[in-house]
Formats: C-alpha cells, sequence, structure tokens
C-alpha cells in the first residue's frame, strides 16, 4: 500500500480534507475504479486515511491525509528493510533526497552492529555490516578484486596460512608442506577436516585444486607432476626449485575446494571448509553462518549479514565500528601495500619506446596530484609502504621532446563494472592535454589481457592491493600470464627480469628475496616505465561504546568476522560477567 500512499502525499497535503472523486483517483493509482476503491478501504482501516463517501449527487467523497510524505517514506523504507529488500529500500531513499533524514540514519544505526536474536528457537549472535559492494566472485580461483578476497578467507582455507608477525607460513588444512631440496615437497593433511557439505577433505581435492590452478595459469610455477601417497598425503614435484612453494600454497586463490565440484562442471559456487559457511548471496546482502565443524576456533559471532550500502559514509555507526568518528571512538587504521600506477610501454610500437619521451612523462607525471587524501591516499614511489618512506624526492621536469607525437593510447584497469581507474586515467589525460597532446581511453578488464598487449596501447593505468603476504602478491603480479608491467618492457627488459625472479625464487634467506625484489622494482623505475602513483590507507573508528572488542582488519582492509567477540560491558540484565580474552 505504501507506493499509493506516496502518490496521495504527492496530490493532497497533510491534515486538511479535500474534495476528490474515484475515477481521479484511479488514475492516479493507475488502476481499476474497483480497485481503487479496495486501495482506499484498506488504507482508511490501517488509519492512514480518513476516507469520507457520500450517497447522492452532487456530494464528492472527501479523503484526509493523516501522515506527511516523509513519515511515509520513513515506513515504507524500514518495512522494505525488514523483508530484506535493500537496494529499494535505498532506491527509495535516494529517490525522495533522505539519506541524511535524522529518523532514517537513527534506524540504519540500530539495524547494523550486534544483533542478539532467537531463530527456530536457537539464540543467534549476529552482525550486520554495510559494504560497498556485495557482487561477488566467489570461486578462490577467479577471485579478483580484494572484496572478493575477503570473503573467499572467510569461507575457504588454503594448505598453509600466511602469519604475518612471524613471517612465515604456518600450518592449517595440512599439517606441513616440507622439502629437502626446493624441488620435491611433500604436503601431509589434517585429518577430519570436511567441507561445508559435510563430506572429507582428500589428497584428491588438493591435487586436483593444484591442477586446475595450473590449466588456468593462475600457479606461476610450472609443476611436473603430482603424487598421491595416501588420503592425507601426497608429493608435488616442480620442475625446477623453488623455495616458496609453502608460501605460494598459502595464497586464497589456491584454497581447496572439492573435486566433485570440479568432475560436476564447476557451477556455482564452490563449498569451502572455512569458520564461515555461505548461507545466501544476492545482489544486495551476504549471508553468512559461522561453521559448526569447523576445524579451526569457530567463531564467535553464529552469522554474519553484509548489507550493499551506497552513500556509506553518509552512515556513522557510533555505536559499534564507524567510517566516522565520534567524539569518544578509537581509530584503527591500516596502510594497503600495493599501489596504483602508471605504465609507460617501451615496445617499438609505442611513442614511449623513444626513451626521450619516456623520461619526460614519467618526470611529469606527480604522484601527488592523484591522491585523493580525503580518502587516506598518499603518494607513493613503490609497491611497498616502507620502501616509499625510503625512496629519494623526484626528479625535476624535463623539457618535452620535439617528435612526432601520435594520439596517446591510454589502456584503464578495469576490476568489475563501476570499479576501475578512470579518474587516475582522466588525471593523466588532463597532464597530456596541457602539453598539447591528444588521447584515447580505453577501458580493459583482466579477462582482455593476452599476449599482443604490449602493442595496443602506450600508457597503462591501473592499480593493485597486496595481500598479506606481500613478496608472493608482487611473484603473482610479475608472473601472471598476460600482466601489463611485463608487457610494458622489450624482450631484453623481459628477460633480465625473469632473471632476477628465478635467483629470488632461488633463496632460502627473506633478507636476501627482499633485495632481489628491490632489483626488480628499480629496474622498471629506472627505465621510467614504472611510475607509482598513490597508496591507500583504511581507517575504522570504533566507538568506546562499541558492543564489540577484538575489531581488526584483515590484509584487504576490511573487518575481520572471525576476530570479533562481545564486549563484556555490552551484556544484558542478568547476565554474569565474564574475564577478559587476553
Amino acid at each position: 500500500m505504501y507506493p499509493y500512499l506516496i502518490e496521495l502525499a504527492r496530490r493532497f497535503p497533510q491534515g486538511i480534507e479535500n474534495e476528490t472523486g474515484i475515477g481521479e483517483l484511479a488514475a492516479l493509482f493507475q488502476c481499476s475504479t474497483r480497485y481503487t476503491k479496495t486501495i482506499l478501504k484498506q488504507l482508511h482501516q490501517q488509519g492512514d486515511i480518513r476516507w469520507i463517501s457520500f450517497q447522492g449527487r452532487g456530494k464528492k467523497p472527501r479523503l484526509l491525509l493523516h501522515k506527511s510524505l516523509e513519515e511515509i517514506i520513513r515506513h515504507y523504507f524500514q518495512a522494505l528493510w525488514q523483508k530484506g529488500e535493500f537496494q529499494k529500500a535505498f532506491q527509495l531513499i535516494a529517490e525522495h533526497g533522505m539519506f541524511q533524514d535524522g529518523e532514517i540514519k537513527r534506524f540504519i544505526e540500530e539495524a547494523y552492529g550486534l544483533h542478539h536474536i532467537v531463530h527456530n528457537e536457537k539464540p543467534l549472535d549476529v552482525f550486520r555490516y554495510p559494504y560497498p559492494n556485495t557482487r561477488l566472485v566467489l570461486d578462490p580461483l577467479h577471485a579478483i578484486s580484494r572484496h572478493d578476497v575477503h570473503f573467499v578467507e572467510h569461507i575457504f582455507d588454503s594448505l598453509l596460512r600466511f602469519d604475518p608477525e612471524l613471517q612465515q607460513p604456518v600450518p592449517h588444512l595440512a599439517h606441513a608442506v616440507d622439502t629437502g631440496d626446493g624441488v620435491s615437497w611433500r604436503i601431509l593433511l589434517r585429518k577430519g577436516v570436511r567441507f561445508h557439505d559435510g563430506t572429507a577433505v582428500r589428497s584428491l581435492d588438493v591435487m586436483s585444486t593444484l591442477n586446475r590452478a595450473m590449466k588456468r595459469d593462475r600457479m606461476f610455477i610450472p609443476m611436473e607432476r603430482m603424487t598421491i601417497e595416501d588420503d592425507y598425503s601426497l608429493t608435488v614435484q616442480l620442475k625446477e626449485r623453488n623455495y616458496l612453494f609453502p608460501r605460494i600454497v598459502c595464497s586464497p586463490k589456491l584454497s581447496i575446494v572439492p573435486l566433485r565440484w570440479m568432475e560436476g562442471g564447476e557451477h556455482g559456487i564452490p563449498p569451502g571448509t572455512g569458520p564461515f559457511r555461505l548461507a545466501s548471496l544476492t545482489d544486495t546482502l551476504v549471508k553468512l553462518e559461522a561453521f559448526e565443524h569447523y576445524f579451526g576456533c569457530r567463531p564467535w559471532l553464529d552469522q554474519v549479514e553484509v548489507i550493499h550500502t551506497p552513500n556509506l559514509l553518509t552512515f556513522g555507526l557510533s555505536t559499534s565500528v564507524s567510517n566516522d568518528p565520534d567524539e569518544e571512538a578509537v581509530k584503527i587504521e591500516q596502510v594497503e601495500q600495493g599501489a596504483d600506477f602508471v605504465l609507460l610501454n617501451a615496445n617499438e610500437s609505442s611513442v614511449f619506446h623513444d626513451e626521450a619521451a619516456r623520461h619526460w612523462l614519467y618526470d611529469a607525471i606527480k604522484s601527488e596530484a592523484f591522491c585523493l587524501r580525503e580518502e587516506g591516499e598518499f603518494a607513493a614511489t613503490s609497491f611497498l609502504v616502507d620502501r616509499s618512506e625510503r625512496q629519494l624526492p623526484e626528479a625535476c621536469a624535463r623539457p618535452k621532446p620535439d617528435i612526432p607525437w601520435p594520439t596517446i593510447r591510454i589502456r584503464v584497469q578495469q576490476i568489475r563494472p563501476e570499479a576501475n581507474h578512470l579518474r587516475e586515467a582522466k588525471v593523466l589525460e588532463r597532464l597530456l592535454h596541457s602539453h598539447g597532446l591528444q588521447c584515447a581511453l580505453e577501458l580493459v578488464s583482466a579477462a582482455e589481457i593476452d599476449e599482443e598487449a604490449g602493442s595496443k596501447y602506450d600508457c597503462f593505468v591501473g592499480g593493485i592491493a597486496f595481500g598479506k603476504d606481500w613478496m608472493m602478491s608482487a611473484m603473482a603480479m610479475l608472473q601472471g600470464k598476460g600482466n601489463y608491467l611485463m608487457s610494458a618492457l622489450p624482450e631484453e627488459g623481459r628477460s633480465h627480469v625473469r632473471s632476477l625472479l628465478r635467483q629470488l625464487q632461488g633463496e632460502r634467506s627473506e633478507a636476501a628475496r627482499v633485495r632481489w625484489y628491490e632489483q626488480i622494482e628499480s629496474y622498471f623505475t629506472s627505465q621510467a616505465i614504472l611510475k607509482f602513483l598513490a597508496h591507500r590507507r583504511h581507517t575504522l573508528y570504533v566507538s568506546k561504546h562499541s558492543p564489540f572488542y577484538r575489531i581488526r582488519m584483515d590484509a584487504n582492509g576490511k573487518i575481520d568476522y572471525r576476530a570479533i567477540v562481545r564486549s563484556r560491558d555490552s551484556r544484558g540484565e542478568g547476565e554474569s560477567a565474564t574475564a577478559p580474552l587476553p
């Protein structure tokens, strides 16, 4: 009935009797006169209007509207929310300019956060959280963005887990991944681990997952063969020595999925083994439920409801977790490893094959001009934040070379619809226009990157967010099939970088690996091919009165639902106090 009430509120003022007629209202409602009478009767019975009809000629019915348009919108928004129609609810308040309405903001603040509910006579602790994107890729191997990886890490498990504090892999689905020579690796699985559908994890699932990654060019080290010893152990033989193998199998993309799902055609989202199982996924809602038979530490939360929320910064969740501080909020900040960047193509097909042209634009690009300071971005000179802080100041500008300049072909990374680096590309375009150069911009997705990419652009504007293990993120970036960083190098440059990568992968010392990696970065920058633009900083504010503690961010800059527990200060009346967790 709410859409009809809205039409009435647009036509008639609140609290004033107005003469009208069934025919007029039927035209307003765009329905029959018979159904119009039904609508009016129901609205009258609900107390939304007073409808007075008269018998006899010359007496027109009267209608009195009890609620204002704003009141109707508020009630309609709440009704849609409670039915789970979040997209429709937000669209409603957007259409009527009510994102800043005080009552709606209070309702949303109360709807998000921690809730203790009873479902089917079972008490549940539910965490509801606003999120900018719920259109996700949840096949681990094909996860594209940090949003995808955030959920993959809650639903799936890899063989080993990279511990950022220890800076090394630790046991996870596998008790151990061992080698004597860096070529032959034995994987020993845990017993009793189950997928969310109840079936056991076996060596065949592991072998099939790794084979699938190899066939799809998602695993950047060549394997010679795999041999299954029994249900819980197998051996992987590499084609060459690589002591990074244990860190490679920490990747969320190599999370173990069932063989039978692959044999069944890979339809839908595969069952995982992680601490949460996927209960439902729509364009506006991701619902996770704690996996009762998780082999590790079961999450304290029973359920997580992640709701797509436009105008995210409008809603300050002052009683829970917020992007907007209150007076007593605690600031949680994380700087993301990785950076936005511009590549200048040094191949013969590009104008920037000319070294003078390449160095001119490299120096003309000022990283600060690309940073959104209000969103926590700051200038980068490396993919690594601590290395950016150690780099020397940028060189002075050079004169533009006097050469025949063609239209500059700029390719722009598109992660998914409406998520791309077009803003940064526009900044570059304005810089080139200021020097009298013409540009042509083209959005490209990862699926459009091929072996001929190097002949199709002059500049590439993109970015990458590294995971917990930045070294492995960097290796995947440099060794993935058809990646733009290698495509920007001429053949002798690619050969040089591949040689450095082989040296890195053959090292057992982490300090030596870091030195090799820094040589790779320095080669790209010394050749004026890779220009770093910006790092991203993620910030959350947790109110002093939050019902949670152990709020922390994962490597993707998102809240880690696995860590959340209820604060002892948020217990209800009659509940006993508990000792704080260490």
